[in-house]
């Protein structure tokens, strides 16, 4: 997969904001935590979203690109404290994180 299909990919598992959660990498459906990857998870952070898109539990695994993309796309934020994604994530909306996810996506050819 290519960074923009990761990243297409990564936000369409938390488009809709049920599938979506702050302070873990990924939620069961009683709302414990969970590996990204585990068939029980039901609900992602970015960092979770982009490894279960990617399918690896290593952002790093394959290249800089999809984590890369979104610390880029970050970089554009008045606050330089956000240009972390999980740190952003934790701390903004989820209409917030979407629109991230779409300035990472619009930037990739």
């Amino acid at each position: 997969m290519t960074t923009k299909e990761i990243l297409i990919a990564a936000r369409a598992k938390i488009a809709d904001e049920k599938n979506w959660t702050q302070g873990e990498l990924a939620r069961d459906a009683k709302g414990d935590p969970c590996k990204p990857l585990s068939p029980e998870a039901v609900c992602w952070c970015t960092d979770g979203a982009l490894r279960f898109a990617q399918g690896e539990d290593n952002l790093y695994a394959r290249s800089y690109g999809p984590i890369g993309a979104l610390m880029e796309a970050l970089s554009l934020e008045k606050d330089p404290s956000t240009t972390i994604p999980w740190r952003y994530n934790d701390s903004h909306t989820h209409a917030e994180v979407l629109a991230i996810f779409d300035r990472a996506i619009a930037a990739q050819s």
